[in-house]
């Protein structure tokens, strides 16, 4: 769910209010405070619940450089009803991978005022402008996949949705269908999915329905990722929007809204918190088979 994006008051939006702030970090930090306290009510509530505390101004002049994080899709989207011409030189603008990804081979040489022109109105055509880029983000446990790449961010979401793998499991008695299950697991999967089964999931999901018999590796991934995307995006819940914001525009569009659809401004007080423990075991788990390899 998006939270209210209207204008904190007659004289600062959310924009005006980012940009106050770092310079106040930057050029006046002792100061600061008093400066807050000479704004009126509403800017002063507004200014003392804002969490920025950088003093680098260059994400506030280059918020292009965010583009090149968003999925390719994203850009698509934004770009279906552009005429042609925006069409190619916005594309034209874009990194080598988008442009790749895209499949557009038009060559439109531009210059770099113009490249930045361009990107400018892309960003602001696929609202990046109107949220905090990722270095104004307060930290939380989950800052650093901001840094991760898509494909990282889906072995993520694939061994989340184990937990429910784990939870199935647990009631299949059938050496044969259990069988079939596992061999439909690579090693780091099977391994994860041991460790789930010493702990039992507080979480109460609906059942797979699985029927082992039925099964490949394919048909399980899918349902487990499905489940395993869910499971991420009600982990998320209370975090800010626009932390969550940027980290569903790095995956592609479908899973991003969906990641979107499952946010809720307001975390859950008994679940949210077991759905983020488990996340943070999936990281650790990921971060301990890298440094292995």
């Amino acid at each position: 769910m998006k939270p209210n994006d209207q204008t904190l008051s007659n004289h600062i939006n959310k924009r005006s209010l980012m940009i106050l702030k770092v310079l106040m970090n930057r050029f006046h930090p002792a100061e600061k405070q008093h400066l807050i306290d000479l704004m009126p009510a509403e800017e002063q509530k507004a200014m003392s619940s804002n969490l920025i505390s950088s003093a680098d101004i260059a994400p506030i002049y280059h918020f292009q450089s965010q583009l090149d994080h968003v999925h390719y899709s994203w850009i698509e989207e934004a770009l279906k009803t552009a005429s042609p011409f925006w069409k190619s030189i916005a594309i034209a603008s874009l990194s080598h991978e988008q442009k790749e990804a895209l499949r557009d081979s038009t060559v439109f040489p531009l210059s770099g005022p113009m490249k930045s022109l361009i990107q400018n109105r892309l960003c602001q055509n696929l609202k990046i402008t109107e949220h905090y880029p990722k270095e104004y983000l307060p930290k939380n446990e989950f800052s650093t996949l901001l840094d991760w790449n898509k494909e990282d961010l889906l072995h993520l979401i694939d061994f989340l949705g184990l937990f429910d793998l784990a939870t199935e499991v647990r009631h299949i008695v059938n050496t044969q269908d259990l069988k079939s299950i596992y061999s439909c697991l690579n090693a780091k999967q099977f391994h994860f999915l041991k460790l789930c089964l010493n702990k039992k999931d507080k979480i109460t999901s609906p059942k797979l329905g699985l029927k082992p018999s039925q099964l490949d590796r394919k048909k399980l991934k899918q349902i487990l990722h499905l489940r395993g995307l869910s499971r991420f995006g009600r982990a998320l819940c209370g975090l800010p929007y626009d932390f969550v914001w940027t980290l569903s525009h790095s995956l592609d569009i479908g899973r991003g809204r969906a990641l979107l659809k499952d946010y809720q401004l307001e975390k859950h007080v008994k679940i949210t918190p077991l759905l983020q423990q488990q996340v943070m075991k999936v990281m650790d788990f990921l971060k301990r088979e890298v440094i292995r390899e």
